[in-house]
């Protein structure tokens, strides 16, 4: 499963998809667009929890997930536009998804209930509940491992389950890391956690061993170019973009707007979007 050939094998099955629509898209526009400056372009809209705060998509199953702070996961059916509500309990904090597996992952915390619930994208029922750290606040899933990576806010550290026994482990990082965001390379099976204190924590999926890198100040959200092997962390402290090379742990930093607060990367184009907050 670790195989690096392998995981390049599912990247470009995942990818190929995206590229054609994007290709057709472009042969089929025509070849003059009206500007479309301040002008809405919302199809409609869909009901879903209180104060909606993430949301994942499967692009197999054509079905988005859409976490809350209600009780409810509101799963969206891309093809008919109509939600449906499965139960995992108050706190929604993030979700993700395997579309391998078609499993769905929600961390939540509330009161002292930490964990993170599995769902069965099939049925669209709960297939476990797994404990798992002090308020959990992010999840990324690696496909290729079928392993979830769990960063928990208050207690430092990672926890790490096994897509298939649903078995966590413990990654600790650092004391007052407060990882608050992960992301992953599954072509090097490496994890990447933006820890507030102005670090980021590289695990090894391999035997989860630990390496920290120096970021800008609070970093706030990380994000992967699988292709390139260049790791971007979002530093709302400063203003910042600290790109990471994958292969020596080299930094450099970019200057961006005020509060970097998220950013996405398309390794198609090789292009970083930053999205900030007070710009």
């Amino acid at each position: 499963m670790n195989d690096p050939n392998h995981a390049i094998r599912w990247l470009k099955r995942a990818w190929r998809p995206v590229v054609v629509a994007a290709l057709l898209s472009a042969a089929l526009a025509p070849a003059a667009r009206p500007a479309y400056a301040d002008t809405a372009l919302t199809t409609g809209e869909i009901a879903v929890g209180p104060n909606p705060r993430a949301m994942a998509i499967n692009p197999v199953t054509n079905k988005v997930y859409v976490a809350s702070s209600g009780s409810n996961l509101t799963v969206i059916d891309i093809a008919t536009n109509t939600a449906s509500a499965v139960t995992v309990g108050e706190g929604q904090r993030a979700v993700a998804v395997n579309p391998v597996t078609n499993r769905v992952y929600v961390a939540r915390y509330h009161q002292a209930s930490h964990n993170l619930v599995v769902i069965d994208g099939a049925t669209d029922t709960v297939a476990a509940v797994v404990a798992v750290g002090i308020e959990p606040i992010a999840v990324a899933v690696n496909p290729v491992t079928d392993k979830i990576y769990v960063a928990n806010e208050l207690s430092d550290n990672v926890t790490v389950i096994d897509g298939t026994t649903n078995t966590p482990t413990t990654v600790d990082l650092y004391p007052s890391a407060a990882p608050n965001a992960v992301a992953i390379n599954p072509v090097t099976d490496k994890i990447y956690v933006a820890n507030q204190a102005g670090a980021v924590t590289v695990i090894d999926g391999a035997n989860n061993t630990t390496t920290t890198v120096g970021t800008g100040s609070a970093p706030v959200a990380v994000a992967v170019n699988p292709v390139t092997n260049k790791i971007y962390v979002a530093n709302r402290g400063d203003g910042s973009v600290t790109r990471i090379d994958g292969t020596t742990n080299a930094t450099k930093d970019i200057w961006v707007g005020t509060t970097p607060f998220a950013l996405v990367v398309n390794p198609v184009t090789n292009k970083v979007y930053v999205a900030n907050f007070d710009s």
